[in-house]
């Protein structure tokens, strides 16, 4: 827009103005010309004594509409900016997927992609499988844990301390469920997922994925279908979360699906699907919580006793710190020992997972799956440690004690014996 300086007040106008906006005078075509000079109608313009007063009434409209097209200006120039941002991240990570997801395309035997519309054929063809009981069993189990504990604490305190006991309960109970609750979003976060949209298959290898891991379900009895997700990792692994059957995620990282082959992936499935059919997360959730009330449970007198010491001036400061190191040491050896009972029980849902997985699709394959497991060296992130007991395979350890999963070599023991 062209500007032009008002010749009586010196101030810049818009050539397409017809009157100064500072000074009221009237702009001609070429130029802003002295006030007695100006002509109106073919005579000498009069000025008029009204007029200052109507310059004072204009100016502020005159500069409010200046002010209201720099908006609109800046607000034109920003959403183009938020458009753009937002393609990019898009584009970013549908160039990740590609990248990522879709290198395993190259990998294989004459360029051909993953087709598991064999496997998802038979499966389909196969007689349904009905799994119940499960929910009602984990819950009645965990009312009467919870029963044992209000019962300990009322003997050990001789009734005193009974009242704390919802608390107690309560408390051991959130953390987990927090946790749980949360598990699949903060999987697809922590991985950058990329989640298979079965309105809208990228390529056909996709779509034979979703349909392998929705006829499992089926034959399962599930009647939510899980998200199913692909990340992007050089570890050979899978894993299901979620915290229910209705609201749950299988996910497949690239290395898998890039090493493994068709028969292998479909156990891999399968194996994941069981976890969920058989409600583990929640299974484990509730493990989880009743550990963490006995720890409570137990810590409690010595937190007790720690902050009575504390507001006390008969105990030294040095009884005070020797008071705080024995609970933070009883406090550590409780939450390891409980961590072992919690991996106790995974260990146990894994045998029950693989059970059942090779029943979805068979023995020989699930067997096929863990002796190709067997090559690779799985590394768990800190990310990845909220549901590592629902991976496919994690580190083994010397000892089985301490791990999440039994040792592949027993996992196929296991399914062997019940070929």
């Amino acid at each position: 827009m062209a500007l032009k300086t008002c010749f009586e007040c010196g101030n810049e106008v818009s050539d397409s103005a017809k009157f100064c906006p500072n000074c009221g005078i009237p702009i001609r075509e070429n130029n802003i010309v002295p006030l007695h000079q100006e002509l109106h109608n073919g005579q000498p313009y009069q000025f008029d004594s009204n007029a200052g007063a109507q310059h004072e009434q204009h100016v502020p409209h005159a500069q409010q509409h200046v002010e209201n097209a720099q908006n609109t200006r800046q607000h034109e120039q920003h959403v183009p900016l938020a458009q753009q941002h937002a393609q990019n991240v898009h584009n970013a990570q549908h160039e990740q997927y590609h990248q990522h997801v879709h290198q395993h395309d190259q990998h294989q035997q004459g360029g051909l992609m993953r087709d598991f519309t064999g496997i998802t054929n038979f499966v389909k063809g196969s007689n349904p499988i009905h799994i119940g009981g499960g929910s009602l069993k984990r819950w009645t189990w965990f009312l009467v844990a919870n029963v044992a504990i209000v019962l300990s604490l009322s003997i050990i305190s001789a009734g005193a301390l009974v009242a704390v006991a919802p608390f107690i309960l309560l408390l051991g109970f959130t953390f987990p469920f927090i946790g749980l609750l949360f598990s699949k979003a903060r999987a697809k976060k922590v991985h950058n997922m990329y989640i298979i949209d079965p309105n809208n298959y990228q390529n056909e290898e996709e779509r034979s994925l979703y349909e392998l891991v929705a006829s499992l379900c089926e034959k399962a009895g599930m009647t939510k279908m899980p998200e199913v997700g692909i990340y992007a990792s050089g570890d050979v692994n899978a894993f299901a979360t979620g915290a229910s059957k209705s609201n749950s995620l299988v996910a497949f990282s690239t290395a898998l699906l890039d090493q493994m082959d068709e028969q292998a992936i479909a156990a891999v499935a399968a194996h994941e699907v069981a976890h969920i059919s058989n409600g583990d997360m929640v299974t484990l959730s509730l493990v989880q919580s009743v550990v963490n009330t006995i720890v409570l449970l137990i810590t409690l007198p010595l937190s007790i006793i720690k902050w009575l010491s504390f507001f006390s001036e008969q105990v030294s400061a040095l009884m005070f710190i020797i008071i705080a190191i024995v609970k933070m040491l009883v406090s550590a050896v409780l939450v390891f020992l409980g961590s072992l009972v919690v991996k106790a029980f995974s260990r146990r849902r894994e045998f029950a997972a693989d059970k059942l997985a090779s029943e979805l699709i068979d023995s020989n394959s699930m067997i096929h799956a863990l002796e190709s497991l067997k090559g690779g060296n799985p590394r768990i992130s800190k990310e990845q440690k909220p549901y590592a007991a629902f991976m496919i395979s994690t580190p083994e350890k010397m000892l089985d004690v301490f791990s999440t999963h039994p040792s592949l070599d027993r996992r196929i023991a296991r399914l062997k014996g019940t070929k």
